[in-house]
């Protein structure tokens, strides 16, 4: 079973169990994102200047943009934050990396 499988938080192991467990992540996902969305309204990064914690959430959006339904193109700071990190040449190059 993998380690995240939504059997490991419901004993329901129907599929609607299955599919509510997923349903109920995603929804707290999308919430969580929107706190970081409403935080960075008027804001480049989470701070007042670039930190690690900026580096720190752009796998997080990376994953929420191809595991939420929609992505994450509703939230616009959120995006703009993924788009600025995606720019940095080091942030390529580990992409790059990854993708060999």
């Amino acid at each position: 079973m993998p380690m995240f499988a939504p059997t490991r938080y419901t004993t329901d192991a129907s599929a609607e169990g299955q599919q509510a467990v997923k349903t109920a992540a995603q929804a707290l996902v999308r919430k969580r994102l929107g706190l970081l969305d409403a935080h960075l309204a008027n804001r480049e990064w989470i701070l007042d200047r670039r930190s690690v914690i900026d580096a720190y959430v752009f796998p997080m959006i990376r994953w929420a943009s191809g595991l939420l339904p929609g992505g994450v193109s509703d939230l616009r700071n959120v995006s703009a934050l993924h788009d600025r990190l995606a720019a940095d040449v080091s942030v390529q190059k580990v992409l790059a990396s990854e993708a060999a």
